[in-house]
């Protein structure tokens, strides 16, 4: 248990109550969400084996369950609902990656293959995992996918500085530094990529110095014109899926639950016009057989008037 945690249950007298709502992977409180991330972390590193994809996770139900049990250890939480399964899931999924990360980092990336540990480092993982997560580092295609990461990272432009903290925490951590006023969205943005030495990067000017320009520019209406959607259009201009407003709760963030919903809605909706247009295909033959059936029928009748008539003929004759 994290030692900031320890001092907060003692305290308390009780475990901190960790409450999730649906569609969200971490609690509102945003200290006892940091409080959970950290304590998802170090139950990571000291009990989770590293494996080379997430799917063995998921494939180890008695792994997953072990994993809330030590969750549910530290807080007061149900572990049987659903959107507490999901943020741990997500929470552990981030959490070794991260993980992994660091070990290739620290014991194979720059270290010749004869220098590379042939048993595990680290107590959670056996040797078996730790030599199949070395083969896989090893392969080709896992040296492409880290070279393209690698490669994307150098083109981040701009960096937040607020550390190992959330935006959530961070927000939540000025306090009053805004004498009881609401931060606007640019100055979330100012809070959250300013240096310890309060110090901006060059592209973060820019992108301050350019959402000044659009905000001052006059509107037809007269108006002052939206932060948020100002901060968002500059933001898209260098970033392809800017999520900083996402990230700080300003904009809703679409769950993979209620995309997952919409999917089975329009899969729904995508059966039910093709069991309609069945339905429609199998009424229109039924009906061009009955017009078939029917002309037949007229023709016969037409044919048995034609040798009544004939017949009646030749009886009067």
């Amino acid at each position: 248990m994290g030692k900031g945690l320890t001092k907060l249950t003692r305290s308390r007298g009780s475990k901190l109550p960790l409450i999730i709502t649906s569609g969200r992977t971490r609690p509102t409180s945003a200290l006892i969400g940091a409080k959970f991330v950290t304590e998802c972390n170090i139950a990571v590193r000291n009990h989770i084996p590293v494996y080379t994809h997430w799917k063995k996770y998921r494939q180890d139900p008695g792994l997953l369950c072990d994993f809330y049990g030590k969750i549910a250890g530290k807080f007061s939480v149900d572990t049987k609902q659903s959107p507490v399964k999901g943020a741990c899931n997500k929470h552990l999924q981030n959490g070794v990656r991260q993980f992994r990360h660091n070990l290739k980092k620290k014991y194979f990336d720059g270290v010749p293959l004869s220098e590379v540990p042939t048993e595990s480092p680290v107590s959670s993982t056996t040797n078996k995992d730790w030599l199949e997560l070395v083969e896989h580092w090893k392969s080709p295609h896992s040296i492409r996918i880290s070279s393209i990461n690698r490669t994307n990272r150098s083109k981040v432009q701009l960096h937040q500085t607020t550390g190992s903290c959330s935006y959530t925490a961070h927000v939540e951590n000025l306090g009053d530094s805004y004498m009881g006023k609401e931060p606007s969205p640019v100055d979330l943005f100012r809070e959250t990529h300013r240096s310890k030495d309060d110090c901006y990067s060059s592209e973060v000017q820019r992108v301050l110095a350019e959402i000044e320009e659009e905000i001052s520019q006059p509107t037809p209406d007269g108006e002052r014109k939206n932060e948020t959607q100002v901060l968002s259009d500059v933001l898209g201009k260098r970033v392809k899926k800017p999520m900083f407003l996402q990230n700080v709760g300003l904009e809703h963030r679409p769950t993979r639950s209620n995309m997952s919903t919409l999917a089975d809605l329009l899969e729904t909706e995508r059966r039910g016009k093709a069991d309609l247009q069945d339905l429609v295909d199998s009424q229109s033959a039924n009906l061009l057989e009955l017009n078939r059936k029917v002309h037949e029928s007229r023709e016969r009748q037409a044919a048995l008037e034609a040798k009544l008539e004939t017949f009646t003929r030749s009886v009067c004759e």
